[in-house]
C-alpha cells in the first residue's frame, strides 16, 4: 500500500513537472518561429527587388522563371515559390501562436506544428523550471537555509517558552 502511493506521487510529480514545460516550450518555439519566419521576410525582401529591378511583380518573376526553359532557372523558380510559400505559411503560424491564451494554445501548436522548428526547439530547450543542476544546487542551499532559520526560531520560541513555564 505505502509503495503503491509512493509510486504514484512520484508519478504524479513528474507528469505535473512534464506538463508545466508546455509554455516555456511553447515560448521557445514562437521565438524560434519568429527567427525563422524574419528570415524569410529577408529572402522575400531580396525576391521583391530582383523582381522590381526587371520590372515584374513578384508573382510574374517567379512564374517566368517556372516558365523557363532552363532547368537552372525552373529550379530557381521552385526555390523562390517555397520561399513565398514558406514566408506565408510562417506568418499565419506566429500571428495565430502569438495571439492564442490558455486553452488555445494547444490547439494552434498542433494545428500550425511543424516537425523540424520543433526538434530544432527541443534540441536547445532549457527547462523553465528548476530541473537543472545549477536550479538544484539553488533549491538545496534554500532547503537548507529555510530548515537553519526554522530550526533557529523554534529553538528561540522553546527557550521563551520554558523562561515564561519558571
Amino acid at each position: 500500500m505505502i509503495a503503491r502511493r509512493l509510486i504514484s506521487g512520484i508519478s504524479a510529480l513528474l507528469g505535473a513537472a512534464a506538463g508545466a514545460q508546455f509554455p516555456a516550450f511553447y515560448l521557445q518555439y514562437l521565438q524560434r518561429l519568429g527567427g525563422r519566419l524574419d528570415q524569410a521576410r529577408i529572402e522575400v525582401k531580396r525576391l521583391t527587388s530582383a523582381a522590381d529591378a526587371a520590372g515584374l511583380r513578384v508573382t510574374d518573376y517567379v512564374d517566368r522563371l517556372l516558365a523557363n526553359i532552363d532547368p537552372a532557372a525552373r529550379n530557381t523558380g521552385v526555390l523562390h515559390q517555397a520561399t513565398l510559400a514558406d514566408a506565408h505559411t510562417l506568418s499565419q503560424a506566429q500571428t495565430e501562436l502569438a495571439g492564442a491564451i490558455g486553452i488555445e494554445r494547444p490547439l494552434a501548436f498542433v494545428r500550425h506544428f511543424n516537425l523540424d522548428l520543433a526538434l530544432a526547439t527541443l534540441g536547445d530547450y532549457q527547462p523553465a523550471l528548476p530541473l537543472t543542476v545549477e536550479a538544484a544546487a539553488y533549491a538545496v542551499t534554500g532547503m537548507v537555509l529555510a530548515g537553519a532559520l526554522v530550526g533557529l526560531l523554534a529553538s528561540t520560541l522553546g527557550r521563551r517558552r520554558r523562561r515564561a513555564r519558571a
